[in-house]
């Protein structure tokens, strides 16, 4: 690997090029860049890593994707704390199987990223004071809070749209304490994505170092393309085999894709999508027109400008035998309820993301094809909406760390969120 670029810049003579750990630490580039690595170098020894533990095996991918980084020789040790929990792939059928990844302690696959981002951050800060600042739409919130939560010299600002999360979603940061503080944005998971992006151009929070957690950090992408090989490796299909994502901001995607990029054996990246369906329509018409966020059962993934999508792209054009690789569709909530009672009538709970996205799988796959739909978040986070539409009741409901109070309120302002910051910095 040669370095992580900022992919927002057109002119590559200027263009900002860094170690994965500056990339890190940097979270966005100039311009609201996001970093990517300047090229992929495929992996020549996938059959003798698919034969490897999880653990051993995501060590050999992430080193040869971060290079000759200063935290390469303490990655064994960080995916080691970071992934110490299970990940089950569950067949449905002949066809179809779900890639379990809620197992973590926030129930959702955003586990993983957000726990190696929280052990890189500890390797690499020096111990400098930081704040890290997220948005979620729902999962990130509560992964990004436990990974952080009684760190040393870090505090903790999650923003989320006030309407947005379930209580089940938020039981996981809302009112936790210590250095984790969540504040309630008047307005959609779009406006909290601005606001956070245009915290970390300003980068002026009382001397402190802001940090993103968000997918739009690299860390948090590298880490997810482990569990797609994972998949590979227990999967026992032998026909092209496709995989179905739920796709919001589209970083479980890109995870795929820079999977593929390094040879995974996989037919089809299928980024399923709701009715914020800006990529799905944009694929059939080349137009980029997202529209006002439509609020959705499958909350978090109510995203209408996908930051991660510019990253698919850059990699299509890097390896242009990708472009047949990525496609996406949408599903509506209609047929998401429908997928969520036809899904429990046959023993299998989902919550309506992973339905979303296995409705989506089923509209495409050809009777001689399989595929694997990645189940990104536990029933239990969403309980009610559960139980309401399939009449059966998501066991494991997470235990509420929090009190449920959703204070602070702000208006989709910087200013608001700035004076929270830098009262929170002091």
């Amino acid at each position: 690997m040669n370095g992580f670029i900022n992919i927002s810049q057109a002119d590559a003579s200027s263009q900002e090029k860094l170690s994965f750990t500056q990339a890190l630490l940097r979270g966005l580039g100039r311009g609201d860049g996001l970093f990517m690595p300047a090229s992929i170098i495929p992996l020549d020894n996938i059959p003798e890593l698919l034969q490897c533990p999880f653990i051993e095996r995501s060590v050999s991918i992430l080193q040869h994707l971060i290079g000759a980084d200063p935290l390469r020789v303490k990655l064994d040790e960080i995916v080691t704390r970071a992934f110490d929990f299970p990940l089950m792939l569950r067949p449905l059928d002949d066809q179809v199987a779900v890639l379990e990844l809620f197992h973590g302690p926030s129930l959702s696959f955003k586990d993983f990223g957000a726990r190696f981002l929280a052990g890189c951050m500890q390797h690499s800060s020096a111990g400098q004071s930081i704040t890290v600042l997220t948005a979620t739409s729902g999962d990130t919130g509560g992964a990004v809070a436990k990974a952080f939560y009684d760190q040393p010299n870090v505090q903790v600002v999650i923003i989320y749209p006030q309407h947005g999360v379930t209580d089940q979603q938020a039981a996981h940061f809302v009112g936790l304490g210590g250095n984790v503080i969540s504040v309630a944005v008047e307005g959609s998971f779009d406006d909290c994505q601005r606001l956070a992006k245009q915290a970390f151009a300003e980068q002026s929070q009382a001397g402190r170092k802001l940090i993103s957690a968000n997918s739009i950090n690299i860390a948090r992408l590298l880490a997810q393309v482990c569990y797609y090989f994972e998949l590979a490796a227990q999967q026992a299909f032998s026909a092209p085999l496709t995989v179905a994502i739920p796709s919001g901001n589209f970083g479980n995607s890109t995870a795929a894709m820079i999977a593929c990029a390094l040879g995974l054996p996989v037919k089809t990246v299928l980024a399923v999508t709701n009715e914020n369906d800006t990529v799905p329509r944009y694929l059939l018409d080349g137009q980029w027109l997202p529209k006002s966020v439509v609020q959705t059962i499958t909350n978090a993934i109510d995203i209408a400008a996908p930051n991660n999508f510019t990253r698919i792209e850059y990699l299509q054009r890097q390896q242009a035998h990708l472009l047949p690789v990525f496609q996406s569709s949408s599903i509506s909530e209609q047929q998401t309820r429908a997928a969520m009672r036809e899904l429990a009538s046959g023993g299998y709970l989902a919550d309506p993301h992973t339905a979303l996205a296995w409705m989506g799988l089923r509209q495409q796959l050809g009777n001689d094809e399989c595929g694997v739909v990645v189940a990104t978040a536990h029933p239990a986070k969403f309980a009610d909406e559960v139980q309401a539409i399939t009449g059966v009741k998501a066991e494991h409901t997470p235990s509420s760390d929090s009190k449920l109070a959703r204070l602070p309120l702000i208006p989709a302002e910087y200013s608001s969120l700035k004076k929270i910051l830098d009262n929170y910095s002091d």
